[in-house]
């Protein structure tokens, strides 16, 4: 068993990327994974151009990764949740920065479980956020 963070870290990621093959909107693909400290997954998720009554007053006629994820999420008590967000580039194939926007960022706020968010900056490299 891997031992190493980051390997852990980006385990999570790669299975973000797998939902973000799921997109067919934009040019870049988004995909979110909310996980325990222990890695289980209870929420997943990718940007789509549709809409969803809970996602209109902030997103238009698109759901974005993350909130797609927390609407799939499993409804248990659980608190400190991380979340792992990926992006890539459709055309270049190329791993980019994907930071929730500011309205992903209100609503990771107000949900109020998830105490860090980590994402993808390169091919190589993510960043966290601590909520």
């Amino acid at each position: 068993m891997d031992s190493d963070p980051q390997q852990k870290i980006w385990k999570l990621f790669k299975i973000a990327e797998q939902l973000a093959n799921r997109s067919i909107y934009s040019n870049y693909s988004f995909g979110c994974v909310i996980a325990t400290k222990k890695r289980e997954i209870i929420g997943m998720g990718f940007n789509q151009g549709k809409t969803h009554p809970n996602a209109a007053q902030f997103f238009g006629q698109t759901i974005h990764a993350e909130l797609h994820a927390i609407l799939r999420s499993n409804k248990r008590k659980e608190k400190n949740l991380d979340m792992y967000v990926f992006r890539k580039n459709k055309k270049s194939g190329l791993i980019g920065r994907a930071r929730p926007c500011k309205h992903c960022s209100k609503l990771i706020e107000e949900f109020g479980i998830i105490k860090r968010v980590f994402y993808t900056i390169s091919e190589s490299s993510f960043e966290c956020w601590k909520v």
